[in-house]
């Protein structure tokens, strides 16, 4: 008997196995849904693949582009100070006042306006008193300045005249300073400085 109530036992317990486990026709439905679903996602990520490409490309062209506008608002305005420097110094003739130092010692020009300068875009013309000289200089809106003069003509200007004084002071510049009409250039020195006002 109770072999009998074993085996009865047993044989529920394989028919309800039987019972649980999918058939191979559910199994392959389930299969198919599932390549359908990976299918009809692929789209999908293929689609935010190409989003995300495509705003890599966008922000590095605007990066691009803001570069290309950084450079560009640099050189402009590195043209726009030179222009206010250029104007700033070729605007106007300059007449020699003096010289002073600050030790107290100074040289007074003795008629201010036959002692010139007039800048040009890098040149210079130069008059002093009976002469003429002609020159280049270079300046830059740092103040810093340098001048090459060479005198023109030998006349003498007579016992009184600075020429040759002015002449050589302008050689040895090295700085420049424009306030208003107030044109100062200081020398190598920094301890003496040629005063000139516009015209």
């Amino acid at each position: 008997m109770t072999h009998n109530h074993r085996l009865l036992t047993l044989t529920g317990m394989a028919l309800l196995l039987g019972a649980c486990q999918p058939s191979s026709d559910t199994m392959q439905e389930a299969g198919a849904t599932a390549d359908a679903r990976v299918a009809s996602v692929a789209p999908a990520i293929e689609t935010t693949g190409a989003e995300i490409g495509d705003a890599a490309s966008t922000a590095g062209a605007m990066a691009a582009d803001a570069g290309g506008t950084v450079v560009s608002i640099a050189g402009d305005a590195g043209a726009a100070a030179q222009d206010v420097m250029s104007d700033r110094l070729t605007a106007r003739v300059w007449q020699w006042q003096g010289t002073v130092a600050t030790d107290g010692s100074a040289t007074k020009s003795p008629d201010p306006a036959q002692y010139t300068l007039t800048f040009a875009a890098g040149a210079l013309v130069v008059m002093a008193d009976c002469k003429e000289a002609a020159g280049t200089y270079d300046a830059d809106e740092a103040g810093t300045m340098s001048v090459h003069v060479k005198v023109t003509t030998t006349d003498e200007c007579g016992a009184e005249s600075r020429a040759d004084a002015f002449v050589e002071q302008l050689g040895r510049v090295t700085t420049w300073q424009v306030d208003g009409t107030a044109l100062v250039l200081g020398m190598a020195d920094g301890t003496t400085t040629m005063n000139f006002s516009a015209r």
